[in-house]
């Protein structure tokens, strides 16, 4: 029995339908197992077709087909060998029921395999077919059941059926293709977006590393940042960017390592670019999957930090530096003197704290400004700090305190030579715009641990011993003895109560009579302050003067003198009494502020006192120290009417040219020169001098500390003109000077001769 051609072209033609396509063709011959289509007639469409899908077309002898159709009628399936048109052969099993046949081409393929795709395909068909295997003597046969059958459907309906199915099926495959398709366009997309994301990122070195820690993927910033190619850096290893000192270490092994390990990396350090440069980064190091080990390896973001840590170095360095000197302050000085403590306990050495203090800085400071002020320090600092070795430590502690921790000393004798070096360097004077300016130092010493065990001890001993050293003339040094503490806590009590002795109105003006040595008439007093402290002793200037000086006091107390002064002449001058004028002393510090002639100008204002009723002194050593500013501020006094003094003339730098310059009206021999004219004939010649140089000038000449009718006889003989002193009287309190006054106006001069 042979197969009807139409229908078996009906079935090839299912598989060649042109509206399946490509697809439809290709997925169905896989779903059956075969890699070609063999007909035994020519069919032009799928010699053009299946060539194009991967699939050949083979033709073989009808006989052979015949026999093997007609077995499959008979016995619903017939196998056997067909031979093919070039000669081979290929075993091959037909399917039949009913007119409808399935070629299946074993290729050796096992027959289920054959009948579980025959199966899907056969209701496609139009029948459905049921099969199962039974073991018989004979070996396995396949029995066919017919679950059911639509006897009244043609082949053509059934094919026209099984198309619209198999349409269906493929259209729901096809949609799966497109979706499939769609989201790996998107996934595409989000690489490309997420790509200019990061490529966008300016600040960050952005770059993937693999699993062996090679550079794979690189972005812009890194090119910016570290100077390397995309090209250049890809396949190089992480230690690339490291410096050597961290590749020797193995550093980039290390944080690979610890990426692995720990899942993240992170480190600050120095980076090295492309040309070598450093900069300092902030890295983080993440592997590229949650395991951190398996998958794409990892991915580093790295940034340049280097503005960041050069401002977060600088506030550290400020935090433990002096501003102007760059040495240690307090702090970093009380962190090192603690740690040098601790580990001086285990040594056979010990260590010394040299408390340090400039001598008459402040009025250099007050007197020249302070821009000369800040350039001693900075010089004195750099002097200070050649003294020492590199295990000392210099520091400022702030104005013009330093404080020196010698290490590992091993007797006094040490400290002493570090002592000489320090007076040494510290001996030549300082030029500072112009101005050679000698500067002394004053130097207390704490040993440990005879001065003290702690920080703050050693600190306050070796102050204290400062505090010595000044009291005993300055420009020296002492060690700190425990008799000291007892003296320096009188000083600081002194202190504390000299703050508060001006607003508990403790302090008095005594006035001393400055008398004509021609007529004896009292011509004016000398204001000098008195300090009632309380349970003590009336104080003079010269105890609480310097304290005052050191404290910042002395501005507040010499206005207080003024006004007090002025205020009093007014009073007298009101009630009648005969004209005088009081001299007034001017420290260099209220001389050289800004607000002294304003303040002075005040005074008089709100006292009602006259200018022409006030003298003005100032020392010769101050008057000198800043020429310029002294002619301008004695021109402005001159141009109130105030009248200016010379005091202690002949102790600092006399010369004539600046007193050609000075307008100035009179000058004051200083008392040393006056108590031994007598006795010393060297005295004698400077005395005569001065009142000669003086009277030349056109100015008047004050002799102070006049004591006995010699010296008076003498300084009338050499033509002196006024004179003060105890011959006279000795500075009383403004009662006593207002009944001196109203009694008598001019003191006797007899016993002159």
């Amino acid at each position: 029995m042979t197969m009807d051609k139409a229908k078996l072209h009906d079935l090839i033609g299912l598989l060649a339908d042109p509206q399946w396509r490509t697809e439809t063709i290709k997925d169905l011959c896989l779903f059956m197992g075969v890699s070609s289509i063999t007909c035994f007639v020519k069919d032009p469409e799928l010699e053009i077709m299946l060539p194009a899908l991967g699939f050949q077309q083979t033709y073989c002898h009808k006989k052979d087909w015949d026999a093997l159709i007609s077995a499959s009628h008979e016995g619903g399936m017939s196998k056997g060998d067909i031979r093919l048109a070039d000669g081979a052969t290929m075993k091959c099993t037909v399917l039949s029921y009913n007119g409808i046949c399935a070629i299946v081409f074993g290729g050796g393929c096992p027959l289920p395999k054959h009948l579980e795709s025959l199966k899907a395909l056969l209701p496609l068909l139009g029948s459905i077919f049921h099969y199962e295997l039974s073991s018989i003597q004979q070996g396995a046969q396949l029995k066919l059941a017919e679950q059911s059958v639509h006897e009244s459907r043609d082949i053509s309906q059934s094919l026209q059926l099984a198309r619209k199915e198999l349409q269906l099926a493929l259209t729901e495959k096809e949609l799966e293709i497109q979706e499939r398709k769609y989201i790996e366009k998107e996934l595409n997309q989000s690489e490309e977006r997420f790509r200019l994301l990061v490529d966008g990122i300016r600040d960050y070195a952005i770059f993937t590393l693999s699993l062996s820690g090679l550079v794979t993927t690189w972005n812009s910033a890194a090119e910016r940042i570290l100077g390397y190619g995309a090209q250049e850096i890809v396949g190089l290893p992480l230690a690339a960017i490291y410096s050597d000192s961290d590749r020797l270490n193995k550093e980039p092994d290390r944080d690979i390592e610890t990426t692995g390990k720990k899942g993240r990396s992170h480190a600050k350090r120095w980076y090295v670019r492309k040309d070598g440069s450093c900069f300092w980064g902030n890295c983080t190091i993440t592997p590229l999957d949650n395991e951190g080990m398996a998958g794409g390896g990892y991915a580093v973001i790295l940034r340049d930090e280097t503005e960041l840590k050069e401002s977060e170095d600088k506030i550290q360095y400020q935090a433990y530096h002096d501003a102007l000197t760059g040495l240690p302050n307090r702090l970093l000085l009380e962190g090192r003197l603690s740690r040098a403590l601790a580990s001086v306990q285990d040594d056979d050495f010990g260590l010394a704290v040299l408390f340090i203090d400039l001598d008459r800085f402040k009025n250099i400071n007050d007197t020249l400004g302070h821009q000369i002020g800040d350039k001693i320090l900075q010089e004195v600092a750099t002097r200070l700090y050649s003294s020492v070795t590199s295990e000392d430590t210099v520091s400022r502690l702030g104005g013009d305190e330093f404080v020196v921790v010698l290490n590992s000393v091993k007797s006094r004798e040490v400290i002493i030579g570090v002592i000489k070096k320090i007076q040494a360097v510290m001996r030549p004077t300082i030029n500072v715009n112009g101005h050679d300016l000698h500067v002394g130092a004053s130097i207390g010493i704490a040993e440990y641990p005879l001065a003290g065990s702690t920080v703050e001890k050693l600190i306050q001993s070796a102050d204290t011993a400062l505090y010595k050293v000044k009291e005993s003339g300055r420009n020296s040094y002492a060690f700190y003895t425990s008799y000291m503490h007892a003296q320096v806590t009188d000083r600081l009590s002194l202190e504390n109560e000299l703050q508060h002795a001006l607003k508990n109105s403790e302090f008095e003006i005594y006035y001393q009579p400055i008398v004509s040595i021609s007529s004896g008439s009292i011509l004016g007093v000398e204001a000098l302050m008195r300090w009632n402290r309380p349970g003590k002793d009336l104080q003079h200037p010269d105890v609480f003067i310097p304290i005052a000086e050191e404290i910042g006091m002395v501005n507040d107390l010499a206005e207080w003198s003024l006004r007090e002064a002025c205020t009093h002449v007014a009073q007298w001058l009101k009630q009648g009494m005969p004209a005088l004028y009081v001299s007034v002393n001017i420290s260099a510090l209220q001389f050289a502020t800004s607000k002294f002639i304003p303040t002075v100008a005040k005074v008089l204002l709100e006292t009602g006192c006259p200018a022409k009723s006030v003298q003005l002194e100032i020392t010769e050593s101050f008057a000198v120290t800043n020429i310029e500013l002294t002619i301008q501020k004695l021109r402005e006094l001159n141009s109130m009417g105030i009248k200016i003094a010379i005091d202690d003339f002949g102790t600092g730098h006399s010369s004539l040219s600046y007193l050609k310059s000075f307008e100035i009206d009179c000058l004051k021999i200083d008392r040393s020169f006056v108590s031994d004219c007598i006795t010393n004939n060297h005295d004698a010649v400077i005395a005569s001098t001065i009142i000669t140089m003086a009277h030349s000038l056109g100015l008047e000449v004050i002799a102070e500390g006049v004591e006995n009718f010699d010296q008076a006889t003498f300084l009338r003989e050499k033509g002196c003109d006024i004179m003060q002193g105890y011959l006279f009287s000795r500075a009383i309190n403004k009662k006593s000077f207002e009944k001196m006054m109203w009694e008598r106006t001019t003191l006797p001069l007899v016993g002159i001769r």
